[in-house]
């Protein structure tokens, strides 16, 4: 009995506590955030399957780079025997090179990013404003011996 009353008077209690409180849309923005277009500089344009390494998504891109991607991957050790032993990029065996010469670029160009402070890697990016996109070909060439 007197368990059935306390619940109702605590129930009655917490639906009057609710109804006096404020409303979360009536409230003021917390202090320091910034609105998404102070946040990051949008406008990035570049399709999804143009990344290489890094972020992926444009939206959270804020500092990205570019290379040459078909002059890097002819540069890798993989692809120089494939065109050297004269192999058919459509057989097996030349799939499984491509694809080492592929996953090699992706490791070069990450640790080649990373050394220069970029976001991400990308074959073709630009920006609504034009601005300029670092190109890293050179330094990831350098550095394909190395991973």
């Amino acid at each position: 009995m007197i368990t059935s009353i306390l619940r109702k008077w605590l129930s009655l209690s917490l639906a009057i506590a609710i109804s006096f409180a404020p409303s979360a849309w009536a409230s003021e923005p917390a202090v320091g955030v910034l609105p998404i277009t102070a946040q990051a500089p949008l406008g990035w344009q570049a399709k999804p399957q143009d990344n290489i390494c890094g972020l992926s998504n444009t939206r959270q891109v804020t500092c990205p780079a570019r290379v040459d991607y078909k002059k890097v991957l002819r540069a890798t050790p993989e692809m120089k025997d494939l065109a050297r032993r004269g192999i058919d990029p459509r057989s097996a065996e030349g799939t499984i090179l491509r694809q080492r010469a592929v996953d090699r670029v992706r490791r070069a160009g990450s640790k080649v990013m990373r050394n220069n402070g970029h976001c991400s890697l990308w074959k073709r990016i630009s920006h609504r404003d034009g601005r300029k996109v670092r190109d890293l070909t050179s330094a990831v060439i350098s550095s394909l011996k190395t991973v």
